[in-house]
């Protein structure tokens, strides 16, 4: 953990240290696969809905979901194997690894996986199954399935979005109240012709003092509706936030992206711009949090009592992030000097924020 991370506070009469340790709290037509097994047919097809291209928006998640049958009843239980086909870029998330059994809203014999495009475009996924579960072995005789995503630009998605609905999944500091911030780009509403960029991800995010963020900056650089290619990006930042780059070049599908490595000492918020080389009016800018992380004595300083008792009272401390009390913050009691011991720990703060030891003399 970061040096900067860490809080101490120290007892009068009896030297203790508290420390902080962590913070918890798409036009082509998809292809089915068909394979005629020993005893019946198989089949892997889409669930309903999901034929053909699957409208989604750069940036954002799309569940797929596939559905196994064998002799037109569902097969359950039965393992799949999810891949991206070449040219496709973005994150697979597998959510069910083999086919469910049917449920509350469950379709028997389907599994799940979650694609984020990471770039505007179409983006192929195949997902396969052995013909016969028991089979293992990478000479398994598999049924198939393609799904092609075409993914649009964020901004110009409305219609994509209100058709197929996105779980939309936000990176947020343990226990901290991050504000919500605005992507500025070149323009609003339909992307106009010329040169546009387009904050894709990574905004609103926040990070202890001097600490990297989770997610990196993502932008789509545009030139009359397109993605542009090889397009020079300048990188800054403000309040001492620093980043892996000064300087990225879109890739072939118009996308760059940097990682903050640090948002600085504070006080935040930070904001970090990129903007075209080729015109450095067009920008776009993320606005991301930087949470401080305290712990002080609330009660029990001071005190006195004789050898081989326990003080009258615990000594409580206060662990907090952005001046709030925060619940469920690890703590680690120890005695720095003297022959002191301690009991009635309570290792984890509360509901309130608040955390307590007694000390035996």
């Amino acid at each position: 953990m970061n040096d900067s991370n860490r809080r101490f506070v120290r007892f009068r009469g009896f030297p203790f240290a508290v420390l902080l340790l962590a913070l918890l709290p798409a036009q082509a037509s998809a292809q089915s696969g068909t394979e005629a097994g020993a005893d019946a047919i198989v089949r892997l097809v889409p669930a309903a809905g999901q034929s053909g291209e699957i409208e989604a928006t750069a940036g954002v998640p799309v569940e797929l979901v596939v559905v196994k049958t064998r002799a037109g009843d569902a097969a359950v239980g039965e393992a799949l194997a999810w891949t991206l086909e070449e040219g496709a870029d973005g994150r697979l998330e597998v959510i069910d690894e083999r086919t469910r059994a049917a449920g509350d809203r469950v379709e028997a014999g389907s599994a799940r996986v979650r694609f984020t495009p990471a770039q505007p475009g179409r983006h192929a996924l195949r997902v396969q199954s052995p013909v016969d579960p028991a089979c293992t072995g990478v000479d398994c005789r598999s049924v198939a399935h393609r799904f092609v995503v075409l993914a649009a630009v964020p901004d110009a998605a409305a219609t994509a979005r209100d058709r197929h609905t996105g779980l939309v999944i936000g990176a947020a500091a343990a226990a901290g109240a991050i504000a919500l911030a605005t992507i500025a780009d070149s323009g609003g509403g339909d992307p106009p012709p010329g040169k546009r960029l387009v904050a894709v991800s990574g905004n609103g995010q926040s990070a202890l003092v001097n600490n990297p963020l989770a997610q990196p900056l993502a932008v789509i650089a545009m030139e009359n509706g397109r993605p542009a290619v090889g397009v020079v990006l300048n990188w800054t930042a403000t309040g001492g936030a620093t980043l892996s780059a000064a300087t990225t070049t879109t890739s072939v599908q118009g996308g760059s992206s940097v990682q903050v490595t640090s948002v600085g000492p504070g006080p935040g918020p930070v904001t970090v711009t990129a903007s075209r080389a080729d015109d450095p009016a067009v920008s776009a800018s993320f606005t991301v949090g930087v949470d401080v992380a305290g712990l002080a004595i609330a009660s029990g300083n001071n005190q006195t009592t004789r050898v081989d008792t326990t003080t009258a009272a615990p000594l409580v401390v206060l662990a907090t992030l952005n001046g709030v009390a925060q619940a469920g913050v690890a703590l680690n009691w120890q005695v720095v000097s003297g022959t002191a011991t301690l009991s009635g720990v309570q290792g984890t703060t509360d509901a309130s924020g608040l955390a307590q030891a007694f000390v035996d003399v």
